[in-house]
């Protein structure tokens, strides 16, 4: 049927008729006059709207593929022009590569590739709206990332990055401080919980004949609140080299200590650090060994000056380097380390190095359990092994260099950020930083 629009004339009363030109805005197009009938509104894109929003006013707009309403100070989406759509929006072909996402519109994403960034509009105005959905369930393998645009998301200006398999998300626009915000989710936005443990690098023990070296600090805690798309710095300290101290990890503002060193046989002093590193053996001059951190570690185990002049051991994180009695013949093992079962199982870290064999009948302490390593008899000692923070062992044929230390991070569900080496187990997902990097909540 043809569209039937009133003209001139076709009104009429008795002291007056709409004549031509009487009625200048847009005219209402009536496409039939019976139930099945509809009316059409003004269309137009969002550069055509009124300056002027008259409440109740209303409009279909093109850019957005949806009508729109006027409340007297914006215009707000009311609707999809889709005739499959549903839910307010107007569902887009699935997006395969990055996007500018255009309010109103639902968004089918495929991240089988690679990872998607939806952009989102640099100019919204509250009420807008906009739904994203995992197309291929692969947001765990590929992330979508979702960048505010200068704008915020919850309050943040960081990008957020959505990656479980099978998550979705509406957002809806209100206002400048908090920006986007969900109204509906597959998977919570908000700020989680996260446990933590951070091992800091073992000192390298003395050179010949010297003390085992201290493990580096080990602190743990829980219940850390951490906000999505917030980048947080991850430290992983090394192992010190031979005669010098472990370097500190840290993340969230917490610090571990790095492990001291352990004194040598030219009567230099051991360290302190989180655990402190054992005395070397001397004949002269009788060298303890040096504090840990209180919360982090032990001291370690002193030399002595009585044949056969055995060494002490490095701390560990749970127990203090062994100091040899007089005229022992065996140098001082390195203390023992902690366990801890945030990557799934109990693990210890933080061993103690043993101290230095040396002489026809002293024997070299052995490394605490945790990675410490042992210490030699003509031969060097061993290296503290990595990502323990256990201190190097010392030996007649030479001193040995710390363990790496390492950052570990858990939280209930599913993955919900990024960095590290990701695992799960039991319900928590595990994230391992083996070297310094960042974590992306």
């Amino acid at each position: 049927m043809a569209l039937q629009q009133i003209t001139s004339n076709d009104i009429t009363s008795v002291a007056n008729t709409i004549i031509t030109g009487q009625i200048t805005s847009t005219q209402l197009d009536v496409i039939s006059a019976n139930g099945s009938g509809a009316i059409i509104v003004p269309v137009g894109n969002t550069a055509q709207r009124p300056t002027v929003t008259t409440a109740g006013a209303i409009r279909f707009n093109t850019t957005l593929g949806s009508l729109e309403s006027a409340n007297g100070t914006a215009w707000a989406n009311v609707g999809s022009g889709a005739a499959s759509s549903g839910g307010g929006v107007s569902w887009q072909p699935v997006q395969n590569t990055s996007f500018i996402a255009v309010a109103g519109s639902g968004y089918g994403v495929n991240t089988a590739i690679a990872n998607v960034t939806v952009t989102l509009p640099a100019s919204p105005t509250v009420g807008q709206q906009i739904q994203i959905v995992d197309y291929a369930r692969t947001f765990s393998s590929n992330n979508l990332i979702v960048f505010p645009n200068g704008n915020r998301i919850q309050g943040n200006t960081a990008n957020l990055i959505i990656s479980t398999n099978g998550q979705s998300a509406a957002f809806v626009y209100y206002d400048a401080n908090q920006g986007w915000l969900p109204y509906s989710s597959g998977f919570a936005l908000g700020p989680y919980f996260v446990n933590y443990l951070i091992v800091a690098g073992g000192g390298g023990s003395g050179g010949p004949s010297g003390g085992g070296a201290g493990a580096g600090g080990v602190l743990s805690g829980a219940a850390i609140s951490v906000t999505p798309g917030t980048q947080y710095s991850v430290t992983v300290g090394s192992g010190g080299a031979i005669g010098s101290a472990g370097l500190n990890s840290s993340i969230f503002g917490f610090n571990g200590i790095g492990g001291g060193r352990g004194g040598d046989v030219n009567n230099n002093n051991s360290g302190a650090g989180g655990s402190g590193g054992g005395g070397g053996r001397t004949s002269t001059v009788a060298t303890p060994g040096n504090s840990g951190t209180v919360g982090q570690g032990n001291p370690g185990g002193a030399g002595n000056t009585t044949s056969p002049y055995p060494s002490g051991g490095g701390g560990g994180a749970g127990a203090s380097g062994g100091t040899p009695g007089t005229g022992a013949s065996a140098s001082g093992a390195g203390g023992i380390g902690v366990t801890n079962s945030i990557s799934g199982s109990s693990v210890y870290y933080a061993g103690g190095g043993g101290g230095s064999g040396d002489g026809s009948t002293n024997t070299a302490g052995a490394g605490g359990t945790g990675g410490g390593g042992a210490g030699g008899f003509a031969i060097a000692g061993s290296a503290g092994s990595s990502n323990t923070g256990g201190g190097g062992g010392s030996g007649g044929g030479g001193g040995a260099a710390g363990g790496s230390g390492v950052v570990i991070i858990s939280y209930t569900g599913p993955v919900r950020g990024t960095g590290g080496i990701i695992s799960s187990s039991g319900g928590q997902t595990i994230h391992t930083f083996t070297s310094s990097g960042t974590y992306i909540a």
